[in-house]
């Protein structure tokens, strides 16, 4: 949280001080303490307690008192008691003031107010009044009525002021704290804001930046490098209704560096549907770039080298092969034909009479050879 921002903060929580502090002077009070309904109450931007002039012990014990006692609600607004003696020497505090603007003392009373709006309750103020005659009189009811919504009114705005100061204390938390570029931009194309994430990427410092126009600060180019302008802002085309969503480009740096980047671009629409800020989100993605580029060098290395190898490989598979084939072709001549194809699957016999060929010789000096087997039953020698 920057430091405007908790003051910011801080001057809320003093002006609702300030707020019940009047309204309980108004309704003749010494001091008192609000209670935030639970329906208005927000504990990441409110406070449950508003105390004026009681001590944190102090409220703490008038509050503890309270438990038992009959409280104010939509249907009884007012509820007055006199506090009993123990409970009201426990507020010391109150005693010594009343002392000084009273002669005689004789207690102190208590008037809890039922607050509430048009939007729902908003708490119960409790005024401490100190029993001293007709000067500390109550306010007429329409007078009561005027100092509470007057109440109303001011605590309402200022609960609702203390929420959107801490949606905006998260946004900037966001803003700043995130790891992409993030900068904002008016109708006119001038920067708004530079978040830290921004500054890192381009060397550019948010003060030196706002108010030029975004263009002229990063220069953005398509991925052939070619400048895209007005034309081709992804902002501008946010403007116009389209969707820009991980748009690759390159920027520049204040050194005039250039590095490649994915961008996102949206808007903002004011309550009569016209575009006010433009939103553009930056995200470096160079490495990616360098880790795809060496990807697919090493892809194209690993498949060159590759090819040897596998054409070696492929050659001997081819050799086998030819080898299979031909001694196919000696063990079963006329069922393989000449190229290795098979031409006639050989049968189970056939093959039990290929492992044991009759053997004869050829009658006549140049005619020698294997003669073929006898057919199935004949175990006559058949001549030539």
């Amino acid at each position: 949280m920057s430091w405007s921002q908790q003051r910011h903060s801080e001057d809320l929580y003093e002006q609702i001080v300030i707020l019940v502090g009047s309204a309980i002077r108004l309704l003749r009070g010494q001091a008192g303490v609000f209670v935030l309904a639970n329906a208005a109450f927000d504990p990441q931007s409110s406070s449950e307690y508003t105390l004026y002039q009681l001590s944190e012990s102090e409220a703490a014990s008038f509050l503890n008192g309270m438990r038992e006692r009959a409280l104010p609600g939509p249907v009884r607004p007012l509820v007055v008691e006199t506090l009993p003696p123990a409970l009201a020497t426990q507020l010391e505090g109150i005693s010594e003031a009343t002392v000084h603007e009273a002669e005689e003392t004789l207690g102190l009373e208590r008037r809890s107010f039922f607050v509430s709006d048009a939007a729902g309750a908003l708490g119960i103020l409790h005024c401490l009044c100190p029993l001293a005659g007709e000067a500390r009189a109550p306010l007429a009811e329409d007078d009561q009525q005027i100092v509470l919504a007057q109440l109303a009114a001011g605590l309402r705005a200022s609960l609702r002021a203390q929420v959107l100061v801490k949606e905006q204390q998260r946004l900037a938390a966001i803003f700043h704290q995130s790891a992409e570029g993030i900068l904002s931009v008016d109708a006119a194309l001038r920067i708004l804001d530079f978040n830290p994430a921004m500054e890192r990427l381009t060397g550019w410092h948010e003060h030196e930046v706002v108010g030029r126009f975004y263009v002229e600060v990063l220069r953005p180019k398509d991925r052939q490098g070619h400048d895209l302008g007005l034309q081709g802002s992804p902002i501008l085309q946010a403007f116009a209704g389209q969707r820009v969503e991980n748009r690759e480009m390159s920027i520049d740096t204040r050194d005039g560096q250039q590095f490649a980047v994915s961008v996102n671009a949206s808007c903002i629409y004011a309550p009569y549907g016209e575009p006010t800020i433009g939103i553009l989100t930056v995200r470096d993605i160079s490495r990616e770039r360098e880790q795809e580029e060496q990807r697919s060098t090493f892809i194209s290395v690993i498949s060159h080298e590759l090819q040897t190898p596998i054409a070696i490989i492929k050659g001997y598979a081819s050799t086998l092969a030819r080898g299979r084939q031909s001694a196919l072709c000696l063990a079963y001549p006329g069922r393989w034909s000449a190229n290795g194809c098979h031409a006639v699957r050989p049968r189970a016999a056939d093959c039990a009479r290929s492992r044991t060929p009759a053997r004869e010789e050829c009658r006549g000096d140049d005619h020698a050879g294997f003669a073929r087997a006898p057919a199935h039953g004949d175990s006559r020698p058949r001549a030539h």
